[in-house]
């Protein structure tokens, strides 16, 4: 198959961030974690991999009805990006809705969400295959019931259970699943943030926000060390749709609108850092994303309360 170039960050949204002095050729400052200094790298180079939302549809057969999804998205978003841009505010409700759809899908359509889904489904596979190799008569049933459903002969299924449970046998998880949850969940993640209340902060060159890899940032309260566990009411969508302009989402307003002070600014920078899964992306040098950086990576998922769960099932 014909390799495809598959952003997980639009471009249209990227380009936003290109340092101005290098607009011609589109050059946008990455700090990558684990380097002190940033490179410029250009728009098209960066936040994409190859057919990074094919699906596999068997027989040889592979669908590229999600890229082409996002593309129509992406086309309705960036004119309501266009607008808040400009200042604009009171967003028609195809236009809100619009907007949702972007934020859920920019949240869930990244590595660092597919990765720990794809990590985390492996873990409870593993574990229940786990616990059922430990019975054999269980598993002695299992292995025919599966015979008989599909077809296929296992002729020394005990060999297969030991192989189970010293471990040299494990399960993973297909991209598709993680395309499939994805697909599955946004309606939720949409309707949430449209619900939720909207506020515009502003700052200046002077403190310019950023952006990463994982542009959609929920529970950010919670990210920063010592602000406890996440709870509803704390839930927050963070976006940069710029370097001079952030988005928030809360239940209760209390982001509040207009100029942010430069240790906001700073503090918003610091937890898209914290949140990216490799890169941040800047349209300046900043520093102090390099010292971010060097924060432990951030997961979205708890793998111990994983494990907890995966034992309780």
């Amino acid at each position: 198959m014909a390799r495809q170039l598959h952003h997980f960050v639009p471009r249209f949204y990227l380009r936003r961030f290109i340092d101005e002095k290098q607009s011609e050729h589109e050059l946008v400052w990455t700090y990558e974690r684990g380097k002190d200094e940033p490179e410029l790298r250009p728009l098209d180079h960066i936040a994409a991999r190859n057919n990074y939302y094919t699906m596999e549809l068997g027989g040889g057969n592979k669908d590229q009805g999600i890229e082409k999804m996002f593309s129509v998205l992406e086309g309705e978003a960036a004119s309501v990006l266009d607008k808040l841009a400009k200042g604009e505010r009171q967003l028609c409700s195809d236009d809100r809705e619009a907007f949702s759809m972007f934020l859920a899908f920019g949240w869930s359509r990244v590595p660092k969400f597919r990765e720990e889904v794809e990590e985390s489904a492996a873990v409870l596979m593993n574990q229940y295959a786990q616990d059922l190799a430990r019975d054999s008569e269980s598993f002695a049933k299992s292995i025919a019931k599966f015979q008989g459903k599909t077809g296929t002969k296992i002729d020394d299924w005990e060999k297969l259970r030991e192989a189970i449970l010293e471990k040299k046998l494990e399960v993973i998880a297909r991209p598709e699943f993680s395309l499939q949850i994805m697909l599955l969940n946004f309606h939720l993640l949409s309707d949430m943030i449209l619900a939720m209340q909207w506020s515009f902060r502003e700052t200046d060159s002077l403190d310019p926000l950023v952006t990463s890899d994982n542009p959609v940032v929920l529970n950010n309260p919670t990210m920063l060390e010592g602000a406890g566990p996440p709870t509803p009411l704390a839930l927050e969508a963070t976006f940069p749709i710029s370097p001079e302009l952030l988005f928030v989402a809360t239940w209760d307003g209390h982001a509040g609108t207009g100029p942010m002070r430069a240790r906001l600014a700073r503090t918003i920078n610091e937890l898209m850092a914290l949140a990216a899964d490799k890169y941040v992306y800047t349209s300046a040098k900043i520093p102090a994303i390099s010292k971010y950086l060097a924060q432990p990576r951030k997961r979205l998922i708890d793998p111990d309360v994983l494990q907890r769960i995966a034992r309780e099932i």
